[in-house]
C-alpha cells in the first residue's frame, strides 16, 4: 500500500500530467515523461513508444480538439500506480485521425469518457494504459446515435468515499467473487447475495441496461451468450474508500451472434477496466470501459486497420 504522503504526491503528479497537457505546456508534459515511456491507447489498438513520439501524439489530439478541457473525475493510487477516471470536453475544430482515417473538422462540441492506468518511477511516467470512449466520440462527431450510454451525470460520478466497515481489501475480494462466481461460474444465487436493489451499471457500449440484480444478471447472461469458454481474469486491483478499480483481460471463443456476425468459432482475449462502488459489501453502481472495438475487429464485425 501506499502511505498517506506517497499517495498525495502520485497523485498530484497523475493530475498533473493531465493539468499540462490541458494548457498544452509541451515543455512541462515532457518534463513528466521518461525517455522509454510507452503508452497504448487500448480504444485505436495504437501503442506509442518514446517520449517524443507521446508529444506528437498529444499535438495531433490538441491539433483536433485545441479547446479541449479534461475534468479529472477521481485518483485512485496504490504504490507506483494511478488510475484516473476523466472526462475530456472541446469542440472539433481540426482534423481528427483515426484508425479508419482523418476525420475532417466538424465544428461539433464532444465528451469523451477516459480510463487511465499509470505507471510512475519516481517524478516520471514510464507507461500509461488508456480505454478511452472512441465509439461515442466518434458517433457524437459524425451525428450518429452514439452506442453509448457514455456521458454520465455528474451526480453519477461524484460520489463521495463513504464510511464502511468493510476494508478495501475485503472489496477487492467480493470483485473476485464477481468475476469468479458470476461471470466466469453463472452462479446467480451470488448475483442476489452481492448486488443492491438498485444497482446501476454504465457501459458505453451497452447502455439503458436494466438496473438491480436481474439487470445485471441479465447483463452476464448476454455477454455469456456471445463468448463460449468465457476466462475473465483480474490483472490489477486498486482500492480506496468505497471503490475499486480492476484491470481486467478476458477469453473466450465466439460462439453467438454479435453485431450482425453470426458465430465464428475465433477465439478472442480483450480487456478493460471496471470501476466498482461497493457499499455495505453490496454493489451499487459500476463504470466500464473495454475494448470494444478489439473484439469486434477479432470477430470480423469492423475491418482491421491497414498497417
Amino acid at each position: 500500500m501506499t502511505d498517506g504522503t506517497g499517495a498525495h504526491r502520485l497523485e498530484t503528479l497523475a493530475r498533473a500530467s493531465v493539468a499540462r497537457f490541458e494548457r498544452g505546456e509541451r515543455g512541462a508534459v515532457d518534463a513528466l515523461l521518461a525517455p522509454d515511456v510507452c503508452v497504448e491507447v487500448v480504444s485505436t489498438g495504437r501503442r506509442i513508444e518514446g517520449a517524443a513520439a507521446v508529444l506528437e501524439a498529444l499535438a495531433a489530439w490538441r491539433a483536433a480538439f485545441p479547446d479541449a478541457e479534461g475534468e479529472v473525475v477521481r485518483v485512485l493510487t496504490n504504490g507506483d500506480t494511478a488510475a484516473l477516471e476523466i472526462v475530456w470536453h472541446g469542440t472539433h475544430t481540426g482534423p481528427l485521425v483515426t484508425p479508419a482515417g482523418t476525420v475532417a473538422p466538424t465544428g461539433r462540441t464532444v465528451e469523451c469518457w477516459a480510463t487511465l492506468w499509470q505507471r510512475w518511477d519516481g517524478a516520471r511516467l514510464v507507461h500509461e494504459r488508456t480505454h478511452a470512449d472512441v465509439p461515442s466520440l466518434l458517433a457524437r462527431i459524425r451525428e450518429r446515435p452514439p452506442t453509448a450510454g457514455g456521458s454520465r451525470s455528474a451526480a453519477s460520478r461524484s460520489h463521495s468515499h463513504e464510511e464502511d466497515d468493510v476494508s478495501t481489501e475485503d472489496n477487492k475480494k467480493l470483485v473476485a467473487r464477481q468475476f469468479d462466481e458470476i461471470w466466469n461460474g453463472a452462479r446467480w444465487d451470488t448475483v442476489e447475495e452481492l448486488y443492491a436493489p438498485d444497482y446501476v451499471n454504465h457501459d458505453p457500449y451497452n447502455p439503458d441496461q436494466p438496473t438491480g440484480p436481474a439487470g445485471f444478471r441479465a447483463r452476464v447472461e448476454g455477454y455469456r451468450s456471445v463468448l463460449d469458454e468465457f476466462d475473465l481474469r483480474i490483472e490489477q486491483q486498486i482500492a480506496e474508500g468505497d471503490m475499486v478499480e480492476t484491470h481486467w483481460s478476458l477469453r473466450g471463443v465466439h460462439r453467438g451472434p454479435l453485431e450482425g456476425v453470426e458465430p465464428t468459432g475465433r477465439r478472442v482475449e480483450v480487456d478493460g477496466q471496471l470501476l466498482s462502488r461497493i457499499v455495505g459489501g453490496r454493489f451499487v453502481e459500476e463504470w466500464v470501459h473495454w475494448d470494444t472495438l478489439g473484439l469486434l475487429r477479432q470477430i470480423g464485425a469492423v475491418p482491421v486497420p491497414a498497417g
